[in-house]
């Protein structure tokens, strides 16, 4: 089994560590937020750890023998969580970049991705085959979004939700809205 480390919990976070989970893999997701671990534990991630209570490197090296994570997916955005994902993927292991980054990274290959013979792939937006995917593992209950969902408001009360969203996401994940 691949063990596969997930560095943020938002709704793209969560529902990574569930895919992994849902194939067979061992995954541990982290988020900076135990509002959003015990979310993730709601969704059926076994292995939701709160980063700002415990140190992710040393978790990492406990939960794999100190041999590293065979996939490191960054779903947070934050750019710093780059160099975090490459230092705790296992040799020959993949970093897999899913946040939106508003900054550069200085990524000098021969001194990051060389010495582990790491993989380092990213995606943006999805192929109609995966979003029917999505839906076919949320209508199954594979994928579980529920707990996910905040709160849904009225249209009018978009910009107050995206402001919480920015502003505390300690207490809360997405919203819905309702259009009339």
């Amino acid at each position: 089994k691949d063990t596969v480390i997930v560095i943020g919990l938002g709704v793209l976070g969560n529902c990574m560590s569930q895919f992994c989970q849902n194939i067979g893999a061992k995954v541990i997701a982290f988020d900076l937020h135990s509002f959003r671990t015990k979310i993730a534990n709601m969704c059926g991630i076994s292995h939701a750890v709160d980063a700002s209570k415990q140190d992710i490197k040393e978790v990492v090296r406990e939960y794999t023998a100190k041999r590293g994570a065979d996939v490191v997916i960054e779903c947070s955005g934050e750019v710093p969580n780059i160099g975090l994902c490459i230092d705790i993927a296992s040799n020959y292991g993949c970093v897999h970049l899913q946040g939106a980054y508003l900054e550069p990274y200085p990524l000098i290959v021969q001194q990051t991705l060389f010495p582990k013979n790491l993989a380092l792939t990213s995606s943006e937006g999805a192929t109609p085959q995966h979003i029917t995917e999505v839906f076919r593992q949320m209508l199954s209950g594979e994928l579980i979004v529920t707990p996910m969902l905040t709160k849904i408001l009225p249209v009018e009360d978009a910009q107050t939700a995206y402001q919480m969203v920015l502003h505390e996401p300690d207490k809360c994940v997405k919203f819905g809205f309702q259009w009339r």
